[in-house]
């Protein structure tokens, strides 16, 4: 809007011309243009550095100022016939309640000192009859009326738009959280393991930093869920899966791949630390009891860790060694860790 008016102010200048010719009249519009256009462009460069709402009202009020003030001095300098200038001026008015952003007392406060500015000017400056002078008057209160409804009117909808947007961005960050977690345990899932670990993967490699792959399968977890059911084998992957997230640091990567198969990775750590941070959790785990029935399990797993080297050329490298190793872990008789 305020680019609007700094378009209008200059778009005029040709008009001034026309109409007065290289007067001394056209010349002081020319200056009062000018003037105001380097107004209001200081004032949009204010704008690219304000912070606070508050420094934004105090420019809009500015700006509001500044255009009446113009609108004052065109009226004195350049006096039209009194319906031209009524129209232009009921047009300002809505214009500044409708289209501006800002606070309303600003708005209030322009609007009423332009409407007083047109009143006393057509009034005085022509000729009219008394039925006239009231036609102006209703004129200018009805323009008011109208720009106050409409800022009203274009309010609330403002306001339901942004409502609908929060619950769009909302809905939208609640879609992207889920696509990346897995419901159950609450980890990373497949997807967003491979998303973090190629970022870390690609990290690695180009500040020549160590990355260890640790691949995690649950010992005896399909017999689990035929004797006891799938509840039950959902109760020992949370258990599992807390047990883990609780020796993990928070820039380490945790996932699960899928069924009873996890990830984890470690960035900056090298395949000695990787591999005691895994004992480590493998013994935790087994010190856990879970009450089926009339039993106690206490759940084991087998895992396979492998570090970055040089000559990978992608993430799914090092995830296949790792793999592999779990393989080597399992079919050596599984409760192991093989690196």
């Amino acid at each position: 809007m305020i680019l609007i008016w700094l378009v209008a102010a200059v778009v005029f200048i040709p008009i001034d011309f026309f109409t007065l010719g290289l007067t001394e009249k056209f010349y002081i519009f020319l200056a009062a243009r000018l003037m105001f256009a380097a107004c209001i462009l200081l004032l949009l460069f204010g704008f690219q550095r304000i912070k606070t709402t508050r420094q934004y009202d105090f420019l809009i009020s500015l700006v509001m100022l500044i255009g009446f003030v113009f609108d004052l001095f065109g009226g004195v300098m350049f006096q039209q016939d009194h319906v031209g200038q009524l129209i232009l001026d009921v047009l300002i008015i809505i214009t500044i309640y409708a289209l501006f952003f800002g606070p309303l007392a600003s708005k209030i406060a322009t609007s009423l000192l332009i409407s007083a500015k047109t009143i006393y000017m057509l009034i005085d400056q022509v000729q009219i009859r008394q039925d006239s002078g009231s036609t102006i008057i209703m004129s200018v209160l009805i323009a008011n009326v109208l720009g106050f409804y409409s800022w009203k009117a274009i309010t609330k909808f403002r306001h339901q738009q942004y409502a609908i947007q929060s619950e769009l961005e909302e809905a939208r960050k609640k879609a992207e959280y889920l696509a990346h977690i897995d419901p159950l345990t609450c980890l990373n899932n497949r997807r967003a393991f491979m998303e973090y670990g190629q970022d870390e993967f690609s990290r690695s490699i180009r500040h020549q930093r160590a990355l260890s792959m640790v691949m995690i399968d649950i010992d005896d977890f399909k017999p689990i869920n035929d004797k006891f059911g799938h509840q039950m084998g959902d109760e020992v992957l949370k258990l599992f899966s807390q047990t883990v997230y609780k020796q993990i640091r928070a820039q380490d990567i945790f996932g699960r791949i899928g069924g009873d198969e996890f990830g984890l990775l470690f960035p900056e750590t090298n395949l000695q630390e990787a591999q005691l941070i895994t004992d480590r959790v493998c013994r935790l785990l087994c010190q856990e009891k879970i009450p089926i029935q009339d039993e106690l399990i206490s759940p084991s797993f087998s895992a396979g860790v492998a570090e970055i080297e040089a000559t990978d050329q992608s993430f799914e490298q090092l995830l296949q060694r790792a793999d592999q190793k779990l393989y080597l872990a399992k079919q050596a008789g599984k409760h192991r860790v093989e690196v």
